[in-house]
């Protein structure tokens, strides 16, 4: 067989940014500082759900401090 021909899994990319070769790459996300793969692409999904919900909480909570302070004036 020859070497120079290497079978490679249908979707292993190459990051520029990490330098790395991935396993069903899908980007380089910036904010966890990695390239989203095979390997913890759960992991980012749960980081999205909770980025959401905590930031969903703190608008309500804004919002009820500033309904409770405008409603003492």
């Amino acid at each position: 067989m020859d070497e120079s021909v290497l079978r490679l899994p249908g979707r292993k990319h190459y990051c520029k940014t990490c330098g790395v070769d991935s396993l069903k790459f899908d980007h380089h996300c910036a904010w966890i500082r990695r390239c989203v793969a095979a390997g913890n692409h759960f992991f980012f999904v749960v980081f999205l759900v909770e980025t959401v919900v905590i930031q969903f909480s703190h608008a309500i909570y804004s919002a009820l401090y500033l309904y409770v302070v405008i409603a003492e004036l």
